[in-house]
């Protein structure tokens, strides 16, 4: 790898598109291989056709490239290579990174000689016509939205050669000084572009029309337009009909109302009277679409999508006797795909962020539907590299914006332990043992003098009740249980980790300081009066968290914890959100409650009730229609209706102990290391008759109340 990267003479303060160009020959059409890579995106076509397009999304640390066959687009003798480049030049798009001028790099081999690099030989010119700019309600995080003038200009610039591009060292001079890429091929597949699908028309409106998807869902958007030369094309995307044309008034009810509004941000298209065809850089999220025009009706317009997700090779499979829960599985899958793309979002139309707390979820949730684990290390690896001098991580990253959320480098944490749990993967562990251990020690140093977590920085713990911006109420200036709380369950999967990879000494220094921490936490926040945890030290109210993470830290075991889950169940204590409903099952999985969840998803029969095709972030008003910690049946379903609970690290040992709640039977498939663990069950009486099918590198037990009918 010695090719040099090539780039525009001129910097450029304005975000736009160039095309890079070159051509070579081929005596022959061989096996060829490709690497590619360039700042902020790119989409490659060789003899025009569309390749592939990049980079996977980095961090300020790792820049990746491609590497792909690319025969099946090559001939034997002259081959045309195109490089579109999306050059963002200000704060936007925050989780790419990207130079201050467009910078390309390419290098194709066939038989292990190189065949065409960058170099000085290549041609550039800019694109202009297009203007990028934010969309309307989204944050700075998305990608441009787009504004297509009639005619595109083509300018020539002028291109010169940068350095040497050296993989294994992240590409330095003899002093050992970086250049701006530390290259690193990207761990990802390609992002799958799914058929392209038409909409349907569902409201005409003055000079326009709403179409639909049918369903929620993140794409790349292609339109086919010949109208009135003058006029502008507007499309607006929205998650769902609002009925107050003020989004932030949040008065939702049927998704599919047809007599309410769609807001959202747009693209625009001016009409140059000929056949024009465009496709936007970047996925949209939307249901509808808002289709404006001037004049509306001699307009010719076609528009298809192409679903847009990471592609997850899905081995997983539920059904039962309960047809609500089959939708709630299917709602649960496309809440995760629209959330899963060259990162794990929080939610695809506002933000488009990795948060930690999201991002351990939607791992937990995507290993119930395939075995595929690359995504999951992609985020634990961008996530390690935000770590701050005092040794908080990022509460969301990449970023350009530094955001510390304390909580959310204890969730982290949770992920790096779930994952080794999962798959044994001890060597990737390992590298993240000083990330950590150096998080742990920022827990500690910061502790009071009551030996509990203060409040710092954005103190979020769920956006649950009447609490401000999702802290509890005075938890701004004083501790909050559940941190403590949180805190101990950290330490207690870093003692588990420090356990088996080696570091003793370390586990028994976590398993003391989480004794200390526990001792402290029963001190201050119990309350002899309520007979259940205070939300902060002074604000005696009640809420679920407190009870939640009390099970989990282990504080109340046994009968005391059953006690305190009965209170915690209490309609008078402040309900957790979705993002906190796992948490919730886990606590009551625990100390074997795990029967009563059924009742506390009335707000995803609701989402159904009202035609949610995604889950939303939060009951009552939520602002995201699409947020992928509310995935929780995928969990649910797998782990506790069809039963399979993984019991040793690598997954080499299972339980199947099926909860059937009010079902009379359920079948499905269970994705794992080693393959998918396939089960069916059928109730008789208190019996549970079941059968399954498991790979033999899994040691299988059955529960107490199930009877086998065959292997």
């Amino acid at each position: 790898m010695h090719t040099k990267w090539i780039q525009t003479k001129q910097a450029y303060t304005q975000t736009q598109t160039y095309v890079f160009s070159s051509t070579f020959v081929l005596e022959k059409q061989n096996k060829t291989e490709l690497k590619i890579t360039a700042s902020t995106r790119y989409k490659l076509y060789i003899n025009h056709k569309f390749v592939c397009e990049g980079p996977c999304q980095g961090t300020a640390y790792t820049h990746f490239y491609e590497k792909l066959d690319i025969s099946s687009f090559l001939r034997a003798g002259e081959n045309e290579i195109q490089v579109m480049v999306l050059h963002v030049a200000d704060g936007a798009f925050t989780s790419a990174f990207t130079t201050p001028r467009p910078m390309l790099w390419v290098e194709v081999t066939q038989n292990e000689q190189c065949v065409c690099k960058t170099n000085a030989d290549w041609k550039a010119c800019t694109i202009e016509g297009i203007d990028f700019f934010q969309g309307n309600l989204v944050m700075y995080s998305v990608c441009h939205f787009e504004r297509h003038h009639a005619q595109y200009r083509y300018t020539p610039v002028e291109i010169e050669e940068g350095r040497e591009m050296f993989e294994e060292t992240g590409g330095s001079d003899p002093w050992g000084v970086l250049v701006p890429w530390r290259l690193r091929e990207s761990p990802l597949p390609q992002l799958e572009r799914q058929p392209a699908k038409t909409l349907k028309k569902v409201k005409t409106e003055a000079n326009g029309y709403v179409l639909d998807a049918g369903a929620y869902t993140t794409a790349k958007v292609r339109i086919k337009v010949r109208g009135k030369k003058g006029d502008v094309l507007q499309l607006t995307y929205g998650e769902c009909f609002i009925k107050h044309p003020d989004y932030w008034v949040f008065e939702k009810d049927m998704r599919d109302d047809a007599s309410g509004f769609i807001t959202g941000p747009s693209d625009y298209i001016e009409l140059s009277g000929e056949e024009q065809e465009v496709e936007f850089w970047w996925y949209r999220a939307f249901r509808y679409i808002q289709v404006m025009c001037g004049d509306i009706q001699n307009t010719e317009i076609e528009i298809t999508y192409q679903p847009y997700f990471y592609p997850y090779a899905i081995t997983s499979d539920f059904r039962c006797s309960d047809k609500r829960l089959e939708q709630m599985w299917d709602i649960s899958i496309r809440t995760l795909q629209c959330c899963s793309h060259e990162i794990l979002v929080d939610c695809p139309f506002f933000e488009q962020q990795q948060y930690a707390m999201d991002s351990y979820l939607e791992v937990l949730y995507g290993l119930k539907i395939s075995r595929d684990t690359r995504l999951a290390k992609k985020a634990i690896a961008d996530l390690a590299e935000s770590q701050q001098p005092n040794g908080l991580l990022c509460a969301n990253y990449p970023s350009r914006v530094t955001q510390i959320i304390p909580s959310f480098t204890i969730y982290w944490i949770l992920l790096l332990h779930d994952y080794y749990i999962y798959s044994g993967d001890a060597a990737f562990t390992k590298q993240y043992f000083g990330t950590l251990d150096k998080a742990l020690w920022a827990f500690a140093s910061m502790l009071d003098e009551n030996g509990l977590v203060p409040s710092a920085y954005w103190p979020y713990l769920d956006w649950a009740g009447d609490w401000e911006n999702g802290v509890p109420t005075g938890g701004r200036h004083e501790p909050i249980a559940a941190h403590s709380m949180l805190y101990a369950v950290g330490l207690k999967c870093a003692q588990t980790l420090a356990q088996h990879l080696g570091r003793p000494a370390l586990a028994e220094e976590y398993a003391q300081r989480r004794t200390s921490l526990n001792r402290a936490i029963k001190k201050h926040f119990w309350n002899d009066q309520t007979q259940y945890y205070k939300d902060t030290l002074t604000n005696t109210a009640c809420s679920q968290h407190t009870a939640i993470w009390a099970i989990l830290a282990e504080i109340e075991t046994g009968e005391a914890a059953k006690k305190l889950a009965k209170i915690m169940l209490n309609p008078q204590t402040t309900a957790c959100s979705f993002s906190m409903s796992f948490f919730l099952f886990r606590a009551l999985e625990k100390i074997g409650m795990y029967g009563q969840i059924f009742p506390l998803m009335d707000g995803f029969l609701k989402m159904m009730d009202q035609h949610c095709t995604t889950w939303c972030e939060n009951p009552g008003k939520p602002r995201s229609e699409c947020h992928g910690w509310s995935a929780v049946p995928l969990y649910e379903w797998t782990t506790g209706i069809l039963g399979v609970k993984q019991t040793a690290i690598g997954f080499t040992k299972a339980e199947i102990c099926p909860e059937p709640f009010h079902l009379t039977y359920a079948k499905g498939s269970v994705p794992t290391p080693f393959g998918n663990i396939d089960v069916q069950w059928e109730k008789q009486g208190d019996i549970l008759l079941l059968s399954y099918r498991a790979p033999r590198e899994i040691e299988i037990t059955l529960g107490k109340n199930v009877r086998l009918l065959c292997e």
